[in-house]
């Protein structure tokens, strides 16, 4: 017992040894990139074949899907790129839905709003996302009983999701005979968000699909010690998650966009009033009302892409991003256009 407590009260050696003394600066994100994308893979050609097999199924799974079951994809190494295979093979040309779950700013809210406003059409607005999921379900069933959505979900699991309001929004939502999910899980804690109600709902079939394939797309937002942060990660940040919005989103954020790279150097700007961007939507016919505009507006604060504060009773919007990756995006969207 003496020997314990001698052991407990010896002091703890520690390193000075740190990050900061490595012969090697840290590398920007871009460089990382290019070192990662040089280096050896020696296991390539059995991660292509495992892939392979998996896509070997892809029509199994959408009988499934048409069938009233929803999928569950888990397994070791990314999964995006087999779900985004599986969505441009038999997905294109049907209604669907794809949702980032390891966005780090992401909103069940934006989900349903996406099926509302772009699939259904509706500007109207809701309490609640549950009355909200409510309408799209009685709208599917009664109103559009032809028209089946499929929503694929990369990390479902995802920190932004794993909220019980979130995974209740899900599951009601799954209720539909008109929604077919289609999700991929990577925590191994995953089956703890769903008791047996909500797995009575969202009817999943589990289905092993390891790939080993690295996370490439859902570790971008998380920061490293090894990489120095830098613009090229905020645009390719700010590229990921614009591409989440809606298209009509997307239109009025380059515009916010576009009339604060011309305005920022004016001396005394303070941004973009709410009126003044509300007439230049109006004339581009992005929305039609200032609650649909307030709705989008939202979404982006939700995301962190815009900031809003009141000045003499007027609210005043601005970008809190530098001008140069402002005006990479502006031309990466130009052309894409």
């Amino acid at each position: 017992v003496d020997a314990y407590f001698e052991a407990q009260e010896a002091s703890v050696l520690t390193s000075d040894r740190t990050l900061a003394k490595l012969s090697m600066p840290r590398m920007d994100q871009h460089t990382l990139h290019g070192v990662l994308q040089g280096s050896e893979d020696g296991l390539l050609a059995e991660r292509k074949q495992l892939t392979e097999d998996l896509k070997s199924h892809f029509r199994h799974w959408m009988y499934l899907l048409c069938s009233g079951f929803n999928l569950l994809l888990y397994g070791v190494g990314s999964k995006r790129n087999l779900l985004e295979d599986f969505r441009l093979t038999l997905l294109k040309d049907l209604t669907h839905v794809v949702v980032n779950g390891y966005f780090p700013s992401l909103t069940i809210k934006s989900v349903l709003n996406h099926i509302t406003e772009e699939i259904l059409e509706h500007s109207g607005g809701f309490q609640s996302a549950l009355d909200q999921s409510a309408f799209i379900k009685r709208k599917l069933i009664k109103g559009l009983s032809h028209l089946n959505v499929f929503v694929v979900i990369h990390n479902i699991d995802g920190s932004t999701l794993r909220n019980e309001r979130s995974q209740s929004v899900l599951a009601h939502l799954a209720q539909s005979p008109n929604v077919h999910l289609m999700a991929s899980v990577d925590h191994i804690n995953s089956p703890l968000l769903w008791d047996q109600g909500k797995m009575a709902q969202l009817k999943f079939l589990w289905i092993n699909a390891t790939t080993y394939a690295p996370y490439d797309e859902e570790t971008c937002y998380e920061n490293s010690l090894l990489v120095q942060q830098s613009g090229g990660l905020a645009l390719s940040s700010l590229k990921h998650v614009s591409q989440s919005l809606p298209p009509n989103s997307r239109r009025i954020y380059l515009l916010l966009v576009k009339y604060h790279l011309e305005h920022s150097d004016d001396q005394g700007y303070q941004g973009l009033s709410f009126p003044l961007l509300y007439q230049k939507c109006r004339e581009a016919f992005f929305v039609n009302t200032d609650q649909t505009l307030r709705s989008h507006l939202t979404e982006f604060r939700d995301h962190k892409l815009i900031r809003i504060r009141k000045m003499d009773g007027v609210e005043m919007l601005s970008v809190p991003l530098d001008s140069q990756t402002l005006k990479d995006f502006v031309e990466q969207q130009d052309e894409e256009i």
